[in-house]
């Protein structure tokens, strides 16, 4: 799964990958030429198996659903890190 911030500057992918998966942060501010910034791992504080995302509406904000670790991990799109991680009480998979 793929999005693409509402200013069309980041896209948020999420990479079935290692024993939990990754983030990646692309900018993809020049379509032509888009270069990821960044791939979150959970050593990095990212959540398990993150399965899909959604952008706030600042573009500067990503919510990954983590159902592995039954929260979202939040994410700073221009820092390219893990902001914080919101207990969910239970696996999500999907968010609007």
């Amino acid at each position: 799964m793929g999005t693409v911030s509402w200013d069309s500057e980041y896209l948020v992918v999420e990479n079935d990958e290692g024993a939990y998966g990754t983030e990646s942060i692309w900018d993809v501010s020049d379509p032509t030429r888009p270069e990821e910034r960044v791939r979150l791992t959970e050593a990095d504080g990212l959540g398990r198996t993150p399965l899909t995302n959604e952008i706030g509406p600042n573009s500067r904000t990503s919510y990954v659903f983590t159902p592995g670790s039954e929260d979202a991990t939040v994410l700073d799109l221009d820092a390219g890190e893990v902001a914080t991680r919101i207990d969910l009480g239970g696996q999500a998979f999907t968010g609007t």
